[in-house]
């Protein structure tokens, strides 16, 4: 009967706190089950917990369940970064098992029915974390309290998870977790099992993905039995997902198609929608569905306040004639929003022709020119061009762009499909009024390309007093990763500080100007050593890539020197007034070489931090 169905589909359901055997999530429920390599989102509180470390925004997820038996299963999570590669998460499950008769038994061993009914609760309260190292292994832990409620009868216990996934350079994911580590209950065990899985995507063309997944579930106690799941998923730009699976196990009897699931995925923006679909025989089918929303925009850094920007702005002056963006000038730890957005110093060595390098520079990556036209008079709106230039890529599919005040409030926010070469604010807001008295704007420009993958460029809007003007702009962008090399080094006058004089070694990406986290380490230990040696001059050699063209060596220079004095003031609050900028141009260029062509191709800017007076 269909008691007895429900025992083969899950064996251990006469033991305790079955919730442990049921999944969540639409993904990996459409994909067979076959999850411990392919999780990389709150659903890794289930599957496995490693996968959190690549959670790098700020999510809430939502899912609903219909089951088997009248049961229904809700699930909601929240996760997010906290520091840059560790990331928390934590996720309730909830299920209903429907009404459920209530019967007695007299001294004499006979039936007494309808008593009335209860509905039987499962709970689980999750938490999770998890960590990415170098090299992309990611490592997750995760605890879970349970509670089950049988009428008048309730009993709980803990859970313990852990787990590991580690990818290779050809995509494939090879992945392990321990699940339901834990004290028996009423002299029961929990469901302790070993999960391993690989996983392994495959790119078709610029918009097709196929990806393909297997997972061997292991019970380590005697009862259980070994269970197979195999899983595929076919994305068309990152847009539309539709995912297939295959459980092999005891189930595969309960009749027809009992075993294979399906389902569908939808992207949309900072949205995911999902669908999973399981028959199950003479049980009947399972049904799912699942809402992703990325929250991030309402977890971003607190906003400096405005006397302090006014104190940073007045403390380091903008160049005029500096009106570019450049590829990655961010750090490798978090910093605080607008030390990021500093306007570009003035290079008191740079020479014209310097100059002119940069301001017809072609990027490799994503790069925003940015123009601000004057206006006759306060009442008519004035435009600010954005010129957008980009590198080979995926095509683009959609482009926003934000202006926010000091305060991070929304003034205005344009947007539109496919790539564009200008963009066009017209100076007014949201309300179709002209900026007025504002000295200050940021902005954001994020394109969306038609693999959902992200570019980013921002700055800030350094305007007039009183309204926009003939102001200036400074920013920067971000591009794809690339593989790490030692292009800087920071190095002292004055004082012997090592014998060879070198504080330490800075890492960034190779082509851009974002440190390594084994680079942010190294700028805390030559802060260290600077501090020790108060009345040292400290060079701090932005070098760029010897495989650079000439145009971008010394904007690249630039910007690595300007993003180790970045974290000096913002993160390790050097002071501005020891901070000098300057480019080296053609007299320095980073490679002593024989090789005329290394030397003309690479330049050198310093950042000379001055004595403490």
């Amino acid at each position: 009967g269909r008691a007895a169905d429900v025992e083969t589909l899950y064996p251990m359901a006469a033991q305790v706190m079955p919730e442990l055997l049921v999944g969540v999530g639409t993904r990996v429920t459409a994909m067979g089950g076959a999850g411990a390599a392919l999780a990389d989102n709150l659903d890794s509180l289930y599957w496995n917990p490693a996968g959190l470390g690549r959670v790098n925004d700020a999510w809430v997820e939502f899912a609903h369940g219909s089951l088997i038996q009248d049961v229904s299963h809700e699930f909601v999570a929240f996760g997010m970064p906290v520091v840059r590669g560790h990331s928390l998460a934590a996720g309730i499950n909830y299920f209903n098992l429907g009404a459920v008769d209530k019967t007695g038994m007299t001294p004499d061993g006979q039936i007494i029915p309808e008593l009335g009914t209860f509905t039987p609760t499962l709970l689980g309260v999750n938490l999770g974390y998890g960590t990415l190292l170098s090299g992309g292994m990611t490592l997750g832990v995760g605890g879970k309290y349970l509670m089950e409620t049988l009428g008048d009868v309730t009993q709980n216990t803990f859970a313990l998870d852990l787990g590991c996934q580690l990818p290779f350079e050809s995509g494939l994911v090879i992945a392990g977790a321990l699940q339901n580590a834990g004290p028996k209950v009423n002299g029961y065990a929990l469901p302790l099992e070993m999960r391993v899985g690989v996983g392994n995507p495959f790119r078709m063309s610029d918009t097709q993905k196929f990806t393909a997944a297997l997972d061997v579930e292991v019970p380590l106690l005697a009862v259980g039995q070994t269970l197979v799941h195999l899983g595929a998923e076919y994305a068309l730009a990152d847009l539309l997902l539709m995912r297939a699976g295959f459980a092999l196990s005891d189930a595969n009897s309960l009749g027809s198609l009992s075993g294979l699931t399906a389902g569908l995925g939808l992207n949309l923006g900072s949205w995911r929608l999902g669908y999973a679909f399981a028959p199950m025989g003479t049980l009947g089918s399972t049904h799912r569905i699942s809402l992703g929303l990325n929250t991030s925009t309402f977890f971003a850094a607190a906003p400096a306040s405005a006397e302090s920007k006014r104190r940073k702005k007045a403390q380091t002056p903008a160049d005029p004639r500096m009106s570019f963006g450049a590829p990655g000038t961010g750090g490798g730890i978090e910093l605080p929003k607008h030390p990021n957005r500093a306007p570009v110093l003035p290079s008191s060595a740079a020479s014209t022709e310097d100059e002119r390098m940069m301001r017809s520079l072609v990027q490799k990556g994503l790069s925003v020119k940015v123009e601000i036209q004057s206006a006759a008079m306060d009442s008519e709106p004035q435009n600010v061009e954005f010129t957008v230039q980009r590198g080979a890529g995926p095509k683009i599919a959609k482009w926003m762009l934000t202006i926010t005040d000091m305060a991070d409030k929304s003034i205005a926010a344009l947007s539109g499909d496919g790539q564009p070469a200008s963009i066009v604010w017209n100076g007014k807001n949201k309300a179709g009024k002209v900026v007025k008295n504002i000295p200050e704007l940021s902005y954001d420009l994020v394109l969306v390309d038609v693999n959902n993958d992200q570019e980013t460029a921002n700055g800030m809007l350094v305007l007039p007093e009183g309204r926009p003007g003939a102001g200036r702009a400074a920013g920067r962008g971000t591009a794809a990763l690339s593989p790490k090399a030692i292009v800087s080094g920071a190095y002292a006058q004055g004082e012997k500080l090592t014998k060879d004089k070198k504080i330490a070694v800075i890492y960034f990406e190779q082509g851009r100007a974002e440190i390594t986290s084994e680079g942010s380490e190294k700028v805390g230990d030559a802060v260290e050593r600077m501090k020790r040696y108060p009345s040292a001059k400290i060079l701090l050699l932005g070098f760029c890539d010897p495989a650079d063209e000439k145009a971008n060596a010394l904007l690249l220079s630039k910007n690595r020197a300007e993003t180790i004095m970045r974290y000096l003031t913002a993160y390790y609050k050097v002071s501005v007034s020891r901070i000098l900028v300057q480019a080296k141009g053609d007299k320095e260029p980073i490679v002593r070489s024989e090789d005329e062509r290394l030397r003309n191709k690479n330049r050198r800017v310093e950042i000379v931090l001055q004595p403490s007076q």
